[in-house]
């Protein structure tokens, strides 16, 4: 699918009170991948997966963007 712009979008706008930044590599990793799996665990066809699994897996796929 593909749209043809008269314009640039918009900037994203972060809402008020949100802070982005990266990870704190050796803190943080299972308390991200918790969060996000939990995000997940209602849609029909996710199965939850070991901690070391899910996180290389991850890491291998947002490299690969």
């Amino acid at each position: 699918m593909q749209i043809e712009m008269e314009a640039a979008p918009p900037a994203p706008e972060v809402p008020q009170g949100i802070i982005l930044r990266s990870m704190l590599v050796g803190q943080e990793e299972r308390e991200i991948v918790r969060t996000i799996q939990d995000s997940f665990k209602d849609q029909w066809g996710v199965a939850e997966e070991p901690f070391e699994q899910y996180y290389t897996r991850f890491i291998s796929q947002a490299g690969s963007g």
